[in-house]
């Protein structure tokens, strides 16, 4: 995809994406014990404290907000292709 689909995680209406056998939140920010899908040319920013999470599968992008101070609690994460951010990026002078 040539442009991401921003997502946030905090926005009910942003949980529009997904394989058919994710419906049980489709509409809905999971909740606890949920596999969770993010697709290629979705960019999911994870703005708000997180549930426990079974399994999160990324073939886009997954980031942390940045400014605060995340906890992920996940039993599996499969990362086929996308990316997973987490912090900043420096570079040394």
């Amino acid at each position: 995809c040539l442009a991401p689909d921003v997502r946030y995680w905090s926005i009910d209406s942003h949980w529009t994406f997904g394989p058919q056998d994710y419906t049980d939140w489709f509409g809905i920010k999971p909740g606890s014990d949920k596999n969770i899908f993010v697709p290629r040319c979705i960019w999911l920013v994870i703005d708000c404290p997180l549930p426990s999470i079974r399994s999160l599968k990324i073939e886009g992008v997954v980031e942390f907000q940045q400014g605060g101070n995340h906890l992920m609690n996940i039993d599996t994460i499969i990362i086929n292709g996308g990316r997973l951010i987490a912090g900043k990026y420096f570079i040394a002078k």
